[in-house]
């Protein structure tokens, strides 16, 4: 069998993504899951899912609430790094380095505490590919 590949996405949900984008987003991640359902079984893949959502604060849903995501309040990505360093603390030596991706339209009203959450999990992210 093959190693357990992650995909982690980031989304952000806060109030500017309000109606069409979130729309779009909420179509592309049912479109997603399907397609790595599909694939798993016919390839015998080993590739798993995983949103975090982030707004005024972040977190992990499960892949059957990807339908319930709403947009709302303000765009906190500093909680939403915080979430994904750790679930890479438990990323074990059998998986590969999850694929992460990004999907906001940039709009942050953040200080500082993003890039100093961003360089935190930045050497995450080196220590668990040089192991």
């Amino acid at each position: 069998m093959s190693k357990l590949q992650r995909i982690i996405l980031l989304v952000d949900n806060s109030g500017s993504m309000d109606g069409k984008p979130i729309e779009d987003i909420k179509q592309s991640l049912a479109m997603l899951k399907e397609e790595i359902n599909n694939h798993n079984k016919i390839n015998k893949d080993n590739k798993k899912l995983e949103v975090i959502t982030f707004s005024s604060e972040a977190k992990l849903i499960s892949n059957n609430a990807l339908h319930n995501i709403f947009a709302s309040g303000g765009t906190n990505i500093s909680s939403a790094y915080k979430v994904l360093r750790n679930r890479l603390h438990k990323v074990s030596k059998d998986e590969v380095l999850p694929l992460i991706i990004l999907l906001s339209d940039g709009a942050t009203g953040e200080n500082g505490e993003a890039k100093k959450e961003l360089n935190k999990l930045v050497r995450v992210i080196i220590k668990s590919g040089a192991s």
